[in-house]
C-alpha cells in the first residue's frame, strides 16, 4: 500500500534553501538533480517503511540519509510526514522538529 506523503512546511523552506544553494554553487542541472535524488528518496518512503528511529532527538522520529543530506520525518501506517531536510553536517540537536 503506497502511504500518503506530506511536507511539512519548515522541510519545503529546507529544500528550497538546498536548491538555490545547489543553483548558485553548482549551477541548474546539478540542483534540480538533487531535488530530484531527494524526491525519489521521499516516493520510496511511500512504499516502504525505510530510516532509522532517533526518538532521542525528538519523539517518533525517524531519518533516511539522501545524497548528503537527512531527511526527518514521522511515518504511521497511511502517511509519511516529512519534517525537515538538513544537510548531514548540520546538529539535529540544535534544530527544531515541530511538526
Amino acid at each position: 500500500m503506497r502511504r500518503k506523503i506530506v511536507v511539512r512546511p519548515k522541510a519545503l523552506d529546507d529544500m528550497e534553501s538546498i536548491y538555490f544553494y545547489g543553483l548558485e554553487r553548482y549551477g541548474l542541472q546539478a540542483a534540480e538533480g538533487y531535488l530530484n535524488h531527494i524526491h525519489k528518496a521521499f516516493d520510496n518512503l511511500s512504499h516502504f517503511q525505510l530510516g532509522r528511529n532517533v526518538a532521542l532527538i525528538a519523539q517518533d522520529l525517524c531519518v533516511l540519509p539522501a545524497t548528503g543530506h537527512l531527511i526527518y520525518f514521522r511515518e504511521d501506517i497511511h502517511w509519511v510526514r516529512i519534517i525537515r531536510v538538513l544537510h548531514h553536517s548540520r546538529d539535529p540537536t540544535r534544530t527544531q522538529f515541530i511538526g
